[in-house]
């Protein structure tokens, strides 16, 4: 199942916390978004619970834009694929650590943490988000015999590797 929508954005967050625009920028083009370091794809924020690959993780005006794909040959995937299309969509919430943070406050005098800049190392398909902006816009069923043909190139490209 491909799924797309916003990672991130810069609103305030429910636990006080904005992340500015192109905070993650540095490490997304450091990490790169597959291999050992690569930004990873998981549910509900659990390491143990790889959901599939992020294609696509770019900043637009409206915050950081993702393209995933959830595997739906895992026992999990599939449950997941089942609810996002039974809800309609869910969110997404990022994993990260805090490089560069200021507190400011809002013009209310609220004050929040500003995240200027975080190293990425995740980003989860999640039920409840932390940043209610950041969800899913659309979703799609992949074909299961584009989704073959999609296997078999992966496994070619890595016999060829041996």
């Amino acid at each position: 199942m491909i799924v797309e929508g916003l990672a991130s954005t810069s609103a305030l967050d429910q636990a006080s916390h904005v992340v500015a625009q192109g905070a993650f920028a540095d490490s997304i083009r450091r990490r790169g978004l597959d291999g050992p370091r690569g930004v990873k794809l998981l549910w509900q924020h659990m390491r143990d619970k790889p959901l599939g690959a992020i294609k696509e993780l770019k900043y637009t005006n409206q915050g950081l834009a993702i393209k995933a794909d959830i595997v739906e040959e895992l026992s999990y995937g599939k449950d997941v694929a089942i609810a996002v299309k039974a809800a309609g969509g869910l969110s997404f919430s990022v994993g990260f650590y805090i490089e560069e943070a200021d507190i400011a406050e809002t013009p209310n005098g609220e004050l929040y943490l500003l995240i200027i800049k975080g190293d990425l190392f995740e980003v989860s398909v999640v039920t409840f988000p932390c940043q209610e902006e950041a969800t899913m816009m659309g979703f799609k069923s992949v074909d299961p015999l584009e989704q073959a043909a999609a296997h078999l190139a992966r496994m070619k490209l890595l016999l060829e590797k041996l």
